[in-house]
């Protein structure tokens, strides 16, 4: 990312002023009000999400609360492994962009192994040493939140859960996966109504990881998510017979369950119901034949599971907010579409 001192591209004029920091060693708490005067001068132009430079590699611009953001993204499909010691002053919250195959680990205790799905949600607390293997593409979005912060309402030594329900199990957070997607458009706002969109969501997906923390407890007591070993059956499952038509049924048979505990310790794990999981990834895998081919819309319904293309323009429509032939005329135009993943990308023509 080039210098916080210049204009994030040609054709940005704005004057751009060098990012204040606080003080690390003086978060402010996290339940003060700040006006927004204040946020203004405390957050300068702060450039929003930054591509990290080393996985976990914490940038060094913060927002006004100390949060700062990071992305790790890569397409390569052989395994690489990474590893970096342990930060005593902040929590990392990693969210997965993208489905992804990978191992994790915390001071050497394996935490997670095998595909995790869009909108996984991981936190390693301070002072732990993650380490991974990734052996897919993968597509991550990191927040650095700085412990001072998380002390001021959760009264836990500045520590949080594994994830957010305290089951170590990939939990899918709907309304925390939307508002990552969200950071991802700070670059569409102007100074400083970009900074303020920034700090607005980060502090939100913070506060929300806060309030399941404490809720965890009971939450876990009472809904008990797919223990691992039966998740990654049904996810493998999924994606081995993603053309055909899957019923909830099928679904529970490969995880050995019934319909009506399937159902509800699926959803306790990954925080959406199975049919929904469902319809994602089939649009997932369409914009993969999409973006790849010239296959015609009828075929690549069908190819992804749907019965009729009617039904597949609905779904894709509802996710995308744009039907399935007006994604493909705007990526071969060179225009920006919109990703599941809730970013626009560009054409790679």
């Amino acid at each position: 990312m080039s210098s916080l001192n210049t204009a994030r591209s040609a054709k940005d004029c704005r004057t751009v002023i060098p990012f204040r920091s606080r003080d690390p060693e003086q978060p402010r708490p996290f339940s003060c009000v700040r006006p927004i005067a204040e946020v203004k001068k405390n957050c300068g132009t702060f450039p929003g999400v930054e591509h990290e430079l080393g996985w976990r590699q914490r940038p060094a611009a913060r927002t006004a609360s100390g949060i700062a953001l990071g992305r790790w993204r890569e397409d390569a499909s052989q395994a690489r492994r990474y590893e970096v010691a342990g930060n005593a002053e902040c929590v990392t919250i990693e969210l997965a962009l993208r489905p992804m195959d990978l191992s994790l680990a915390v001071d050497g205790r394996q935490v997670y192994n095998g595909k995790a799905p869009s909108g996984w949600v991981h936190i390693t607390n301070a002072g732990s040493a993650p380490s991974a293997e990734f052996r897919s593409p993968c597509d991550v979005l990191h927040l650095f939140v700085p412990t001072g912060l998380i002390d001021g309402v959760n009264n836990k030594g500045g520590a949080l859960p594994l994830s957010p329900d305290n089951s170590g199990l990939p939990v899918a957070d709907p309304a925390i996966e939307r508002m990552a997607w969200l950071l991802l458009k700070s670059a569409e706002f102007d100074v400083p109504a970009a900074d303020l969109y920034v700090e607005g969501i980060s502090l939100a997906i913070v506060a929300r990881l806060c309030s399941r923390a404490q809720l965890g407890g009971c939450a876990s007591a009472e809904r008990q998510g797919l223990v691992k070993w039966r998740l990654k059956r049904v996810f493998e499952y999924v994606e081995a017979e993603l053309s055909e038509p899957l019923s909830l049924a099928d679904l529970a048979r490969s995880a050995g369950l019934s319909r009506m505990h399937f159902a509800a310790q699926f959803r306790a794990a990954t925080g959406i119901r199975p049919h929904e999981y469902l319809m994602r990834r089939r649009i997932e895998r369409a914009q993969e034949i999409l973006r790849t081919t010239s296959m015609p819309l009828a075929e690549v319904a069908l190819s992804v599971g749907f019965q009729t293309q009617a039904h597949f323009t609905t779904v894709f429509r509802r996710l995308l907010d744009e039907t399935p032939g007006r994604w493909r005329e705007l990526r071969q135009a060179g225009c920006s579409a919109m990703d599941l993943h809730g970013e626009r990308r560009p054409s790679n023509r």
